[in-house]
């Protein structure tokens, strides 16, 4: 297995505040210099990231398992699989960051920050797991700054 970064699961209720949450990690800790990668859990069997009548979306649809699309700017790979991978095999893909934001992954193994949006989420959401940090839904930029600096702490000890 690829050595990846550390990985944090930012977890909460539908709703709660998770993307604008890893919006404002993102941002902060971008400003701080921080290569961060993120992964998004779909719960459902299919998603689309292509459009259809795209180049890559008819050769996806006659046939082709792995599809890639670069650009001066952008790369990226969309690849058929006969199972979800697993948390750790999708950050593989991402050994180039100094940390990776995973939406979701609640079943997860991985340290995680909690949203809370309601009495129980806590228990809820960190039965049996780490916990790095827990932040009320909706929560301010002070909060907010603090679990930057958490999250930068924790790149800081794995880093060492």
């Amino acid at each position: 297995m690829t050595e990846h970064p550390p990985i944090i699961c930012i977890v909460g209720q539908s709703g709660s505040g998770k993307t604008t949450l890893i919006e404002g990690l993102l941002t902060g800790l971008n400003k701080r210099g921080y290569r961060v990668g993120t992964i998004k859990h779909h719960s459902h069997d299919d998603f689309e990231i292509d459009h259809e009548g795209k180049d890559t979306w008819r050769h996806a649809r006659a046939g082709a398992k792995t599809i890639s699309i670069s650009s001066p700017t952008m790369f990226a790979i969309i690849k058929k699989v006969n199972k979800e991978l697993t948390l750790d095999e999708i950050a593989g893909y991402l050994e180039d960051r100094d940390i990776i934001l995973a939406d979701g992954y609640t079943s997860s193994e991985k340290p995680r920050i909690v949203i809370t949006s309601k009495p129980g989420d806590i228990a809820h959401f960190g039965r049996g797991k780490e916990i790095v940090a827990t932040i009320d839904s909706p929560f301010n930029e002070d909060q907010l700054l603090r679990i930057i600096d958490l999250v930068e702490a924790r790149i800081r000890i794995v880093g060492q």
